[in-house]
């Protein structure tokens, strides 16, 4: 049975590579944190996300992203220490979208590889680095302008919950970015 399902896998595969679509695009916007403490001292920020998507199979599509940019500075505690958090991912995602006409609505989910440090200033008080691994979740609409160019519009929601010190952190948060891309026929 196994190798049934193996088979029929690549075949499918194989099917849908005669018709693949690329899509390569960039995205800024702004993310949010969770965290009410984090919040308040470093509030949100801006991002930006290079991504390679695969459109497989009449709708169905796979690909890679990297979000960077998010670095904001802040005075921490009773001394106003300077402090800086940084958070940065790579991200595996799946979703489907649907074409209707020149606008196609898309869900998708992923998951990311979240890279979270806070430097701080201080002979009192340290900083943290960690690396932390989280499912996403994202829904958005694509509008092609023209035949293969289109801007999109996308949200995203990550629940990232670390514990680098005896209290748990939320550093996710949603993201809310417009952009653009190109789709490749190959």
């Amino acid at each position: 049975m196994k190798k049934i399902g193996f088979y029929f896998a690549v075949m499918l595969l194989a099917l849908s590579l005669s018709a693949v679509d690329l899509d390569l695009g960039l995205n800024f916007g702004f993310r949010t944190l969770s965290d009410s403490q984090l919040k308040n001292a470093y509030g949100s920020g801006m991002v930006f996300n290079p991504y390679l998507q695969l459109n497989i199979y009449q709708g169905f599509f796979a690909g890679l992203t990297y979000e960077g940019g998010y670095s904001k500075e802040a005075k921490l505690g009773l001394f106003q220490e300077d402090s800086t958090f940084k958070l940065s991912d790579f991200e595996f995602f799946i979703g489907y979208e649907k074409l209707f006409s020149k606008v196609a609505p898309f869900l998708k989910v992923g998951f990311g590889s979240f890279k979270i440090k806070q430097e701080i200033s201080s002979q009192y008080v340290s900083g943290f680095s960690e690396t932390k691994s989280a499912l996403t979740f994202g829904a958005g609409v694509k509008y092609f302008a023209g035949e293969n160019i289109f801007l999109q519009l996308l949200v995203n929601y990550v629940q990232l919950k670390i514990k680098p010190f005896e209290d748990e952190i939320d550093c996710g948060g949603l993201k809310l970015q417009l952009g653009g891309g190109y789709r490749f026929n190959l």
